[in-house]
């Protein structure tokens, strides 16, 4: 058994809060037998998640797990109202989440585009400002332009 206290005042950037019901959802919704997520495989010694409190989860294991807190960092966390409105499929497409940088907008085969969570619980947005589109098919790395300090090449402005 693992017991996990959440950092109270994270928000998902649609404003729901991160909290024990958002987490015991996520872990909940990867294990849907009708969900097909690749991340069933990672969580599956997990047998229950229990809430304890508000901000507090217990993760109950079938078999000891000494290497679940560092899978733990890649279970994606999604805002239950958020999906229960929109849906599975449309969740997957347009993710919200609490990190740094807010989804704006993804092209198949072509871009991703975020922009700066100002709302983040850090208040630092990563020192960007604007829309950053990364293109997967560029060819290089994304880096920061020499010439523009603090604007990355694939960078646009809000």
């Amino acid at each position: 058994m693992w017991e996990v206290k959440l950092r109270q005042g994270v928000k998902f950037h649609n404003g729901e809060p991160f909290d024990a019901n958002a987490v015991k959802f996520s872990f909940e919704r990867i294990n849907r037998p009708d969900f097909r997520s690749p991340q069933k495989g990672w969580f599956a010694t997990i047998e229950a998640v229990e809430i304890v409190d508000p901000y507090t989860v217990r993760f109950h294991n079938k078999v000891p797990d000494p290497a679940m807190p560092a899978r733990m960092t890649l279970m994606y966390q999604l805002a239950p109202k958020y999906v229960a409105q929109v849906g599975d499929a449309q969740a997957n497409l347009k993710p919200v989440g609490t990190g740094p940088f807010k989804f704006v907008e993804w092209v198949k085969n072509d871009k991703i585009v975020v922009e700066a969570n100002d709302a983040h619980w850090t208040r630092q947005a990563g020192g960007a400002a604007g829309h950053v589109a990364a293109h997967p098919g560029a060819g290089r790395a994304h880096r920061r332009s020499p010439d523009r300090p603090g604007r990355s090449h694939r960078q646009r402005s809000a």
